[in-house]
């Protein structure tokens, strides 16, 4: 069906996100902090690209697209695979799975956030938006956008059972750790 091709990179250094994150993910590993991709067994080039392309193609992306990531993927040594896709349901915003060493997350476009933050913040910049006010309003809609992620997440955790409750918030520290470390690299 779609798939965004876009890619991101680090607005004053042009590093690409996939290859920031594949630094962080390598250097993770290097010191022990093994996940479940570090875990894969090794495959040809051929054959990571082949399952690369084959998970991309099950989520709707025309086959030339999967293959085309995959091979930048591949051949440029990444560990993540980060696109937009239609995930066929408006509940989750993104998907996460491992094939072979390579993390693979699927936006989902269908989800308001797609729509509410992630195009706010990524659309191309025309003529018509270099216009201050616009670009301001764009800003303040990912604001509030992305805080009323945050306050569904609160609410999420204050509406589950007690037990479950102290779980959440331990994830959310876990989580909050692990995005200081990807967060890192802007900083460095």
């Amino acid at each position: 069906m779609r798939g965004t091709g876009k890619t991101r990179s680090h607005p004053d250094t042009g590093v690409q996100l996939e290859d920031s994150a594949t630094d962080v993910i390598n250097d993770q590993a290097e010191k022990g902090e093994i996940g479940e991709s570090d875990k894969a067994p090794p495959v040809t080039p051929e054959e990571k690209q082949a399952n690369i392309a084959r998970s991309a193609t099950q989520r709707r992306v025309p086959q030339e697209t999967a293959e085309e990531w995959a091979y930048e993927t591949v051949s440029k040594g990444r560990r993540v695979l980060l696109k937009a896709v239609d995930l066929g349901h408006r509940d989750a915003f993104f998907g996460v799975e491992s094939v072979n060493d390579i993390i693979e997350i699927w936006l989902n476009d269908q989800h308001p956030v797609h729509k509410h933050l992630i195009e706010v913040l990524r659309s191309e910049a025309d003529e018509e938006e270099q216009d201050p006010e616009i670009l301001a309003n764009r800003l303040r809609d990912a604001a509030f956008s992305l805080e009323m992620l945050l306050v569904a997440w609160a609410r999420h955790e204050d509406k589950a059972p007690a037990g479950l409750r102290e779980t959440m918030g331990d994830l959310r520290m876990d989580w909050g750790r692990e995005a200081r470390k990807f967060l890192e690299v802007i900083e460095s």
